[in-house]
């Protein structure tokens, strides 16, 4: 290998205009950008989701920090449509913006990769992609991956961090590659950043840290102590909101990230059922990785492996090794910690195949970056790898094969992501075929239903709501729902459509979530004083009940109320859920019997 002392590019034979650009990066990251935002503002039919729901409604009321996500994703829902109206469009604008952002640094960090690994191995450099080509084939890569196809379209959190996760990584090559203060500060900054949005952003640092310490003699210092301290300081930011809204409230996220791994002393209430840990878990949670990325998954971490084990033989020989190597380390140094993370709690509790998200900030970008040089080195001289040994050129068409096929995989599976509602029109139609219909209950053991019902629904339940409102007795009355996504959802249906007849459009109910008091785990609506259920105002007040309509799931209602009214019980319409409904609930009772769930398993014993 090449000493860490910083060497000045040489006027390389393929360093021609335009071979180092990041002009086509910008291009390719603004023609997606402008794309997608015509396609949110005209063509898409998703109603929000209910978490986008839920992040809208936290942007109603700033605060430093939420029960179970930090700040960042409402902050930039304010932002927007206190700019441009409460819109779906609008809302999801944020993430849109974000996923451009991303596609840069992806670009522009192997950009920067790839010229560095050329300046220092001219002679091999022919049968090497351009670091222009290179950056433009990681951004596409980024681009097109399916999961964060997705995240570009709904505004969750996990679009704004993956993005700030590659462009600290950005930061970082920059920071200990070429030297200076600025990018360590933007690296820190992004990192604080990412964990404003979700919390895990955390679990770079050890990747790039364990990077720097392997390659420290490539770096341009020894150890960067006072880059890693700006840096750090900067990083730091991003903790202070998160830690004063918890410490005034006795650490509740910390109980609802205890919680969602499954552990003692989380938030879920002790009588709740839990699910028995199944191998399952390990096999679903990795086919859904690679169903949300497809074969660039393969492609990256299969030629990483092959790649760390020549790079050892390369320094145990000491013959220099492949200069690329420095910087593909790295981006698999980024990625790999959060994703066994993952790996490791899916071996304990069931995961959620988002969850490792981030780890895609660096692993695409690694796969787009082998696809460039497998397709130029084929292209060598003879036009097929001739001056290339048989094992290398071998090698070379298997990772031409994955990015190819991982690039049509990833192409194919937008034009779903972007029909889904179309595509759930086709099945509902289907599934009204008595034959179809009996012979899928037959093997499912339940009816068909709306297979995209998460993503449509939520103004023809407002509908519904309202409608039955109307036939309550007139005076107060509220809404009420056993789920705080449900409420979510409704307030901003009920806030932002406009239902037809006068009558229906009656000033907005109230919409109150009673999640913790019906025995689930609490949500941010129990930090909102005017959620409170034991209030006077709401005192023989009747409402709308919208949760399960299982028996048991009612009787939870029936000590808030004087009455339920049985005949009113009924299917939620719009709900692709059947075991959830409405019902109507006289008189509300103050004050009610509530039970509330331990904090921990050791407060529920006697």
């Amino acid at each position: 290998m090449h000493s860490g002392t910083a060497i000045t590019p040489p006027a390389l034979a393929r360093a021609t205009p335009g071979s180092r650009s990041l002009r086509p990066v910008l291009l390719l990251a603004l023609g997606v950008l402008a794309a997608r935002v015509v396609y949110l503002a005209i063509f898409c039919r998703y109603d929000l989701v209910e978490d986008e729901a839920q992040y809208w409604l936290w942007s109603k009321y700033p605060d430093w920090s939420y029960y179970s996500k930090g700040p960042g994703v409402a902050w930039v829902i304010w932002l927007a449509t206190r700019a441009l109206g409460d819109a779906e469009w609008v809302v999801r604008l944020p993430t849109a913006v974000f996923t451009a952002i991303g596609t840069v640094a992806a670009g522009g960090l192997v950009r920067d990769m790839a010229a560095w690994a050329l300046d220092r191995a001219p002679d091999q450099s022919k049968a090497w992609a351009t670091p222009a080509r290179a950056g433009l084939l990681a951004a596409l890569a980024y681009a097109v991956a399916p999961a964060l196809q997705m995240t570009g379209l709904l505004m969750t959190i996990d679009g704004p961090y993956v993005a700030c996760w590659a462009a600290a990584c950005w930061c970082f090559w920059r920071a200990v590659m070429l030297g200076g203060t600025r990018a360590w500060v933007g690296c820190g900054l992004f990192i604080s950043a990412g964990f404003l949005f979700k919390y895990t952003m955390l679990l770079v640092i050890p990747g790039l840290l364990g990077w720097l310490w392997m390659h420290r003699r490539h770096t341009r210092m020894r150890w960067p102590a006072a880059g890693l301290g700006a840096a750090g300081a900067c990083a730091s930011l991003g903790l202070l909101p998160v830690l004063i809204w918890n410490a005034q409230r006795d650490w509740p996220t910390v109980r609802h990230l205890l919680g969602h791994l499954g552990v003692r002393g989380g938030d879920i209430p002790d009588q709740a059922p839990r699910q028995p840990w199944s191998p399952m878990f390990v096999v679903e949670f990795v086919g859904m990785q690679l169903g949300m990325i497809g074969p660039m998954l393969v492609l990256a971490l299969v030629t990483g492996v092959v790649l760390w084990r020549q790079s050892r033989r390369a320094r145990r020989a000491d013959s220099g090794g492949d200069p690329r190597w420095i910087g593909q380390s790295l981006l698999l140094a980024a990625g790999l910690p959060i994703l066994a993370f993952y790996v490791l709690v899916s071996m304990l509790h069931e995961a959620e195949g988002n969850w490792a998200l981030g780890a895609y900030a660096t692993l695409l970008p690694l796969a787009g970056w082998l696809g460039a040089d497998a397709v130029r080195g084929l292209r060598g001289e003879g036009g097929d790898g001739s001056a290339l040994s048989g094992d290398d050129r071998a090698a070379l068409r298997v990772r031409r094969i994955f990015w190819r096929v991982g690039l049509w995989y990833a192409l194919v599976a937008a034009l779903p992501i972007h029909l889904l509602t179309q595509i759930g029109d086709l099945a509902l139609a289907l599934g009204r075929s008595e034959t179809f219909r009996a012979r899928f209950t037959s093997v499912m053991n339940r009816e068909p239903r709306d297979p995209v019902g998460r993503l449509r629904g939520a103004r023809e339940e407002a509908l519904h709501v309202m409608e039955v409102l109307q036939t309550l007795p007139p005076g107060r009355r509220f809404v009420i729902a056993d789920h705080y996504g449900k409420a979510c959802q409704l307030t901003y249906a009920l806030r932002n459509q406009q239902f037809g007849p006068a009558e229906i459009n009656a000033p907005m109910p109230p919409v109150l979530c009673a999640m913790s008091s019906t025995g689930g785990r609490k949500s941010q609506f129990d930090y909102w004083a005017w959620n409170a259920l034991d209030q006077h105002a709401l005192q023989g007040a009747d409402a709308v009940i919208v949760g399960t309509i299982e028996p048991w799931a009612i009787d939870r209602f029936r000590r808030m109320f004087a009455s339920i009214d049985e005949s009113s019980v009924q299917r939620l319409r719009g709900e692709h859920r059947p075991s959830r409904g409405l019902a109507g609930g006289r008189a509300f009772v103050y004050p009610f019997p509530v039970v509330h769930p331990p904090k921990s398993a050791e407060e529920s014993q006697p």
